[in-house]
């Protein structure tokens, strides 16, 4: 199957560009730029125009605009060009709460694009707006604003430009809708050809004359200036904590869902509840995609079920169909934004690790076990032992899975802290506080009625639904996983009442800092978020450094 190839094999090798790191030099020269590895005795560059933390999505979307220009560029990478054990200790966090997926983090140039397989899909329109029936909902601007953005997003990941849609839908032949327009929505999630950006953007710093790298650079410090107002210098560390300062015009922090707040919340020098914290908001509002397996699907007709429902391909690039609730239907019943996804292929085990490890972190005793999740895991556990027996007689018989991805309603009470013990390099590991409310609960096993319901009239097959899939199962919990998709803990708004940051990513208070990534997010949907935070990079670079650019370049 196509889609298995983006996993396993999504790039066979990083460009030779990227040497392999042993044998990587010491200190390389391309024109004006450097390439340096603070884990040698070198002296970095003592300031610049524009300081960026994080060579992730967000930075290298800055990234691809920022070579074009004139300006002294300096970006900030923990660690080099492949994973390193110890460099990638630094993202350990403690856990209150549900068990927390972190293997979608990857600390070296890329970010987490090295590990990201390439799924690329927009906000909705109405993710955008305050919906009464969803607290703290909305965002300070509306999608109108992103669309064009959305545009240069696509053609960075190297995709087309059709919506997500009616173009597509159109393009496959796809106009009749099989299901009840007023229940569901169609369209489709796209893929990245080439997810890993290293092997892209590397290439194209040791070629750049302005925009210089510094790896191993781990941020620990953030000086302000004495009315608080101003980022006047950084310290960073190499990993033997070789101390180094930097000053700069400009500095913007892409490190992440998690270490954006983590590393603001970190700085209590001069600002002793964290830079940015002055109304007790950063950190809050944390959210991650809720995912639940809903169940298996027997096709009644195959070749329309493969038609509407299976992934496709288009001048070579891949495109998977999904499922939403209509807005209207949203709205009557006060459900969140959901999608669902049918996938070809037999599940290893239908009862993962994570339900068991959600039971031990949830601190469930027997009388409660007994009371509440047993019958479930009683019968999740045989369920899954007949479907191992089935794959051994019938090993060709394939199964048609369906999934649900949620967005998470924002609480104050889902948030990223501080734990008590620190990293190596000194700095308070996060403490992440997962807080799900049973509305995603609530919505998701709505949806999958409805989708169960839908499947049936349209004759394209009968969906079984497992055991737990219903509104009174109890510790609800324990079922439901996040999707590696950390958002909102430096969340945008109209005021530092209400948020961390203005409608330009800016730290509310502080003129030159900055912070890009989901983390921004106040609301995130059920789609994938780094198309949207990418995006939000170029509407950073359009709105922030371009008008600066412009201005100098009319100066006598």
């Amino acid at each position: 199957m196509l889609l298995l190839s983006l996993f396993v094999s999504p790039q066979k090798q990083i460009r030779t560009n990227a040497r392999e790191y042993n044998s990587w030099t010491r200190q390389k020269v391309c024109g004006s730029n450097l390439i340096i590895d603070l884990n040698e005795e070198l002296t970095p560059p003592s300031g610049c125009d524009l300081c960026i933390v994080g060579t992730g999505a967000a930075g290298l979307a800055l990234a691809s605009e920022l070579i074009k220009t004139g300006l002294d560029v300096i970006f900030l990478e923990s660690g080099a060009f492949r994973k390193e054990a110890e460099v990638q200790a630094l993202y350990e966090s403690v856990v209150d709460g549900p068990c927390f997926n972190f293997q979608g983090r990857s600390r070296f140039f890329g970010g987490s694009t090295n590990c990201w397989i390439g799924q690329l899909l927009a906000l909705e329109d109405q993710d955008f707006l305050h919906q009464d029936w969803i607290q703290h909902s909305g965002w300070p601007l509306q999608k109108t604003e992103l669309l064009p953005y959305l545009k240069t997003a696509l053609r960075f990941y190297n995709s087309d430009q059709l919506n997500f849609d009616s173009d597509l839908l159109k393009l496959f032949g796809l106009e009749e809708n099989p299901f009840d327009p007023a229940l569901l929505r169609r369209y489709f999630s796209k893929w990245a050809p080439r997810p890993h950006l290293q092997a892209e953007y590397l290439p194209k710093f040791e070629t750049s004359k302005n925009v210089n790298l510094l790896l191993h650079a781990n941020l620990t410090r953030i000086d302000l200036n004495s009315t608080l107002d101003q980022v006047q210098k950084i310290e960073f560390v190499n990993n033997e904590g070789k101390k180094f300062s930097l000053e700069m015009k400009k500095l913007v922090l892409c490190m992440g869902g998690i270490e954006n707040a983590r590393i603001l919340l970190a700085n209590t020098r001069q600002i002793p509840q964290g830079i940015g914290n002055q109304h007790d908001l950063l950190g809050r509002f944390f959210q991650d995609h809720t995912q639940l397996m809903a169940g298996f699907l027997k096709p009644e007709d195959e070749k329309k079920l493969q038609e509407h429902c299976f992934e496709r391909t288009h001048n070579g690039l891949l495109y998977t169909p999904k499922f939403s609730l209509n807005f209207e239907k949203q709205r009557q019943e006060k459900l969140l934004n959901l999608s669902a996804t049918i996938w070809p292929g037999n599940p290893d085990t239908i009862l993962p690790r994570r339900v068991l490890s959600n039971i031990r972190r949830l601190r469930f005793t027997t009388s409660q076990l007994i009371s509440g999740p047993a019958f479930d895991l009683v019968q999740l556990a045989l369920k899954n032992q007949a479907l191992q027996i089935e794959k051994c007689l019938h090993p060709s018989q394939q199964r048609i899975s369906v999934s649900i991805m949620a967005q998470q309603e924002p609480s104050p009470e889902s948030r990223i802290l501080l734990a008590k013990k620190r990293d190596r390099l000194g700095i308070p590991q996060s403490k992440i506080q997962w807080r799900p409310t049973v509305n995603s609960w609530r919505s998701m096993v709505r949806f999958a009625e409805i989708l169960q319901s839908q499947l049936e009239k349209s004759a394209l097959g009968k969906l079984e639904l497992l055991p737990h899939i219903r509104q009174n199962s109890k510790h609800w919990q324990i079922f439901m996983f996040d999707s590696c998709h950390p958002i909102g803990s430096t969340r945008m708004a109209k005021s530092p009442q209400e948020g961390v940051l203005d409608t330009d990513c800016r730290v509310f208070g502080i003129s030159n800092l900055f912070v890009l990534g989901s983390s921004s997010f106040p609301t995130g949907g059920h789609s994938n978020p780094t198309l949207t935070l990418s995006a939000l990079a170029f509407r950073f670079f359009d709105q922030i450094i371009k008008p600066e650019l412009e201005a100098q370049e009319k100066m006598p």
